[in-house]
């Protein structure tokens, strides 16, 4: 028996991290049935035991408890949640400035839900190379009220060098997660 991390889930395969290989593993349909508050019984985060088998595939025998969590209202009419990730050091809120506006009922939702779940949480303002004078002061006022809440307000862009490095060192050697709707810049920043 292996344990490790799960890193993706796709459909009803999970890639599972054991720390020197990825196992595209399965879940038995018993776990699917116990959990009948969450749309999903396993996600991204999650720390299994697994079986490997002879053709190099798993098959998850345990889930184990989670420390915390991040979910949302189960979708398409589903009842119950639906959870994002589990297992994390800390989480962030990812909104652009512009292209898409700021969202500021998500950003609250989201620290809402953190706080709920026990996660650290953090909100990052991208695409601040398209801001304008009001924008600008937008963010500072931003800044004062969540950072007086005892949020962290990062700004970037990136085109600037060192406000990605920044964010860099906060990732580092952290189990972090970036939520936000399309087209922020989330995958800009990782990459």
């Amino acid at each position: 028996m292996q344990t490790g991390r799960v890193i993706e889930s796709t459909g009803s395969w999970y890639k599972v991290d054991i720390g020197n290989e990825i196992i595209n593993s399965r879940l038995p349909g018993k776990f699917r049935l116990d959990k009948k508050e969450v749309t999903n019984p396993i996600t991204v985060g999650d720390i299994v035991d697994l079986e490997v088998n002879k053709d190099g595939s798993g098959n998850i025998l345990k889930i184990h408890d989670r420390q915390n969590y991040i979910t949302r209202q189960a979708t398409h009419g589903k009842r119950g949640e639906h959870i994002l990730v589990s297992n994390l050091d800390q989480a962030f809120v990812v909104q652009s400035i512009r292209d898409p506006k700021l969202n500021e009922g998500f950003i609250n939702r989201f620290l809402v839900t953190c706080e709920a779940y026990d996660v650290t949480a953090g909100i990052i303002i991208n695409k601040m190379d398209l801001a304008k004078k009001g924008d600008l002061e937008f963010v500072e006022d931003m800044v004062d009220v969540y950072s007086s809440i005892g949020y962290a307000v990062y700004s970037c862009s990136i085109d600037d060098d060192n406000s990605i490095e920044q964010l860099k060192s906060l990732f580092k050697d952290k189990i972090s997660a970036f939520i936000g709707p399309s087209g922020v810049g989330k995958t800009s920043i990782l990459n």
